[in-house]
Parts: C-alpha cells; sequence; structure tokens
C-alpha cells in the first residue's frame, strides 16, 4: 500500500490547481484576457501540476525507489517541453510555438524541483 501524500504537497497542488482552472475558466467563459498571464501561465503551472503525477507513478510502479531520480525528472521535462513546442504546433495549426515558453517551462520546473526537495528532503 501506497503511503499517503504529504499534506503540504496536496495544499499547494490544490492552490496551484485551482489558480490553472479559475485562469481557464476566465479565458474560456468569461472571455476576460490578461496578456502576461495569458501567455505565461499555462506554461509556468504546466511541470509544478503535471510532475508529480509522474513522481507518483513512478513510486507506485518502483517500490525500490521512492521517488524518480532528478536527473530523470528533468530528461522528461525537456522531452516534454520539446513536445509542446515543436511538435504540438506541427500537429495543430491553432497552437503556436513561443520561444518565450521554454523560459517559463524552466521556472516552474525549479519551483518543482525546489518544493520537492522541500517537502520530501530529497536530493
Amino acid at each position: 500500500m501506497m503511503a499517503a501524500l504529504p499534506i503540504r504537497q496536496v495544499f499547494i497542488e490544490l492552490i496551484l490547481l485551482t489558480v490553472f482552472i479559475a485562469h481557464q475558466i476566465g479565458q474560456k467563459i468569461f472571455n476576460l484576457s490578461w496578456p502576461g498571464l495569458d501567455a505565461s501561465l499555462d506554461p509556468l503551472l504546466c511541470f509544478p501540476l503535471l510532475l508529480p503525477l509522474v513522481d507518483w507513478e513512478y513510486k507506485r510502479r518502483n517500490k525500490k525507489q521512492v521517488l524518480i531520480p532528478t536527473i530523470e525528472l528533468i530528461g522528461v521535462s525537456i522531452l516534454l517541453m520539446m513536445f509542446f513546442e515543436w511538435v504540438c504546433p506541427l500537429l495543430n495549426t491553432d497552437l503556436v510555438a513561443d520561444p518565450m515558453d521554454f523560459l517559463w517551462y524552466t521556472l516552474g520546473l525549479l519551483f518543482y524541483l525546489w518544493r520537492r526537495k522541500f517537502i520530501f528532503s530529497i536530493d
């Protein structure tokens, strides 16, 4: 049986998810626009919301290792960045590659890695 996530991680995830959903509702339902936020918030929140799921799945599948090694997490993140910014715009013309997104993805990754180290006291 897997141990429960630390309560502070769950709390942070809920806050980030609430911000993400509120922004999406504001954009899609109420047609609100915040030029700076619209361009940067989704990539900034992507890894702090997605990578805990990667860690959880790794922990679920690999009983010996608590979390995916940091170097592998960085590798997965780089592959996802390339997929989101290069492959997805080729597959869907409504999506636009934005080089600044790499900065926001990287900041989100660094935030997650810092939070992960703080919460789980690893590395």
